[in-house]
C-alpha cells in the first residue's frame, strides 16, 4: 500500500443496514354509484370524496416520491430483480412539466432540468448496492481489458445526466455490441445521480466482463457531502436517504482505480485509462494492484493521485494542484511514464475548460494523453461532450455531442468571438498589466468578463457589450441609442 492510503478492513463489514419501515400503500377512493349515477348531486359528491382523498395523500406522496408504483421484486431471483431494474430504467418516460421551467439541460444551474421518471425503492437499492459490492470485488484494482473485448467506447465524467446516459447506449448499441469503461464521476452537479448509478450498477451486474467503471473524485464520500449527492438522496428518500447514500459509499470505496487496454504479448500499443491523472508515488502501473479495497480516499498519496491530479504546462515536473488536492504535472512526466510502462496513449476525464469547450476533448504533450468530457451542457455551460471510441486495431474516433440548448449558431459564434478576445487581451495584459473591472455574465451562459481593462477604449467596450447581448436586449440598445441621436 502507498504511504497515505487509508484502506478498510477486507473483511471487516461495511455500512450497517438499517430496518427499512414497509411503504405506506397510497389509499384511493372507492365510490360505488346506483343506476341513477347521472344525479348531479351524486357526480358533486363523488368529486368532493375524490379532491378529498388525493389532499390527504399528497404529504405522503412527497415524502416518498420515488416509490410510488414501485413494483414487488422480493420474491424475484438476483437475476430476475437485475433484469426487471435494467428494463424500467431503460424505458422510462421523461417528465415534462408545463407548471414548471423546465430547461433542456440536466445541470442543476439555472431553473429544474428535465428528468426520467423511474420509481425506485429503498429496499431494490440497499439489494442492487450489496450485489455490485460483489460483483465490482472480483475485478482488480488496475483492470485489464483484453483486445478480445474491443471495440470499446471510453465514456468521461457524467455527473448525474440520466438523459445522457441512456442516449448513449441507444446510440452506440448495448453491451452485447459495444464494451463501455467509464471512467468515474457518474454522480453530483445532476439531478439524476442515483439513476444513473442503478444503470451503471445494474449493467455491470449483468454484463460483468463487458461493462466497466472506474472511480473518480466524487466517488467519494467527502466530494458527495459538498456537491450534491447526499442531499439528493435525502430529498428523494427522507428518513431512508442516510442508509442509501451509506450502500452508496460501500460501492464507491470498492471502484477500481485504473484500467489498462489490450493486455497482449506484444510491448507496446497499449492504453492506460484513468479518471484523475499520474501519480510521483507511482512508477510502474502494476503498484495500483497493490491498493487495498475497500479504500477511503486519503489526503495524499497514489491512490489521491490517481482521481485528483491534473496535467499542467504552466509550471516544470510536479507542481502542487490549484485544487487544494494532489498535483500537478507536465509533459516530461507523461513522456517518462509512458516510456517505463510502454504505453501509447493516456485517456482520463476530470476535466472541463474553455479549450474544450467546442469539442469535449483536449490532447497534452503531442498526443500522448487526451482528457474527455462527457457531460453536455455541464452546469448551463453550453459545453460540448465527448466519448472515444477504440477499435479493434487500436485506432481512436472520437464522437462529440454538441449542447441542445447552445443558443443557436448566431450565440455559438458569438461566443467564440467573445472567448476570443478575452484570451487576446490576456496576452496583451501579460505585456502591460493594468486594472481590472469585473462585469456581469449574460444569460446566454457565456463566462463573465473579468479581464475587462479599465484603461480600455470605449469601441471597445461597445463591441464586447453588443456580443454579449441576447438579440432583444441588442435591439433595444439600438432603438435607445437611435432616440437619442434624434433628440
Amino acid at each position: 500500500m502507498d504511504k497515505g492510503t487509508r484502506a478498510l478492513e477486507p473483511g471487516a463489514p461495511l455500512a450497517k443496514p438499517v430496518p427499512i419501515p414497509a411503504t405506506a400503500q397510497n389509499s384511493k377512493p372507492r365510490i360505488s354509484l346506483s343506476a341513477d349515477s347521472k344525479n348531479k348531486d351524486i357526480k358533486s359528491k363523488s368529486t368532493t370524496d375524490s379532491q378529498r382523498s388525493k389532499s390527504d395523500t399528497k404529504s405522503s406522496e412527497q415524502s416518498t416520491i420515488e416509490q410510488r408504483d414501485v413494483p414487488d421484486t422480493d420474491s424475484l431471483t438476483d437475476e430476475q430483480f437485475v433484469t426487471n431494474l435494467l428494463m424500467r430504467l431503460l424505458k422510462a418516460k421523461v417528465i415534462d412539466d408545463d407548471k414548471t421551467d423546465r430547461r433542456k439541460s440536466e445541470s442543476l444551474e439555472d431553473g429544474p432540468p428535465s428528468r426520467a421518471d423511474v420509481a425506485i425503492g429503498p429496499k431494490e437499492l440497499i439489494r442492487l448496492t450489496a450485489l455490485a459490492v460483489a460483483v465490482l470485488l472480483n475485478d482488480k484494482c488496475l483492470l485489464r481489458i483484453d483486445k478480445y473485448v474491443l471495440p470499446l467506447l471510453i465514456v468521461g465524467d457524467i455527473h448525474g445526466q440520466f438523459i445522457h446516459l441512456r442516449s448513449l447506449f441507444e446510440m452506440f448499441g448495448g453491451p452485447a455490441e459495444t464494451a463501455v469503461l467509464f471512467l468515474g464521476d457518474y454522480v453530483d452537479r445532476g439531478v439524476q445521480g442515483i439513476e444513473c448509478m442503478c444503470l451503471l450498477l445494474a449493467m455491470k451486474i449483468k454484463y460483468s466482463k463487458r461493462i466497466y467503471m472506474l472511480r473518480g473524485n466524487h466517488e467519494d464520500a467527502n466530494t458527495t457531502l459538498s456537491y450534491g449527492f447526499h442531499e439528493e438522496c435525502l430529498s428523494k428518500y427522507r428518513s431512508d436517504g442516510q442508509n442509501i447514500w451509506e450502500s452508496f459509499v460501500n460501492v464507491f470505496n470498492v471502484l477500481p482505480l485504473a484500467a489498462i487496454v489490450n493486455k497482449s504479448f506484444f510491448p507496446l500499443r497499449k492504453i492506460f485509462c484513468v479518471h484523475g491523472g499520474l501519480s510521483p508515488y507511482m512508477t510502474y502501473v502494476e503498484e495500483i494492484d497493490k491498493i487495498a479495497r475497500p479504500l477511503l480516499i486519503p489526503a495524499f498519496g497514489l491512490a489521491t493521485d490517481l482521481v485528483w491530479a491534473d496535467p499542467d504546462q504552466k509550471n516544470p515536473g510536479w507542481s502542487l494542484s490549484p485544487r487544494g488536492v494532489s498535483f500537478n504535472f507536465d509533459a516530461k512526466a507523461v513522456e517518462e511514464f509512458c516510456v517505463k510502462n510502454c504505453i501509447d496513449l493516456i485517456v482520463r476525464g476530470h476535466q472541463i475548460n474553455t479549450d474544450m469547450h467546442n469539442s469535449g476533448y483536449k490532447f497534452f504533450c503531442g498526443g500522448r494523453l487526451i482528457t474527455i468530457f462527457s457531460a453536455p451542457n455541464y452546469l448551463n455551460y453550453h459545453n460540448a461532450a465527448a466519448v472515444m471510441k477504440v477499435s479493434r486495431e487500436m485506432t481512436i474516433v472520437m464522437t462529440v455531442f454538441r449542447s441542445s440548448d447552445d443558443g443557436g449558431d448566431d450565440e455559438r459564434v458569438k461566443r467564440e468571438q467573445f472567448m476570443k478576445e478575452r484570451e487576446e487581451r490576456r496576452k496583451a495584459r501579460k505585456k502591460a498589466p493594468a486594472a481590472v473591472t469585473p462585469t456581469v455574465s449574460d444569460k446566454k451562459g457565456v463566462p463573465s468578463d473579468s479581464d475587462t481593462s479599465a484603461d480600455a477604449s470605449e469601441e471597445d467596450k461597445e463591441k464586447r457589450r453588443v456580443i454579449r447581448l441576447p438579440n432583444r436586449e441588442e435591439a433595444k440598445l439600438k432603438s435607445s441609442a437611435a432616440k437619442s441621436k434624434t433628440r
